[in-house]
């Protein structure tokens, strides 16, 4: 249905359980209902958001995940280094 709806840009979903009262677990089926409509698919992850932003990526998926800010005493561009690592391979 949401493919259907005419100039849809960007969808936004939950990932992560606990945090989100009903979590979309069917990674690979979402990524692959999305990928290559150009549609942006943004990702709400949280604890688990190294393997839901894996399980999601695709190369022909636009993909815009929302990870985590890093605890405190950790460096403010940790999660970023991550998702650089994860993104080139």
């Amino acid at each position: 249905a949401l493919l259907k709806t005419k100039g849809l840009l960007l969808v936004d979903g939950a990932f992560s359980p606990p945090m989100d009262p009903n979590p979309n677990l069917s990674y690979e089926l979402f990524r692959d209902a999305m990928k290559g409509t150009g549609i942006i698919l943004q990702p709400r992850c949280h604890l688990d958001w190294q393997d839901v932003v894996t399980r999601l990526r695709h190369p022909a998926l636009k993909l815009a995940p929302v990870v985590p800010p890093p605890a405190n005493g950790e460096s403010a561009d940790r999660n970023m280094r991550a998702l650089d690592t994860l993104f080139s391979c």
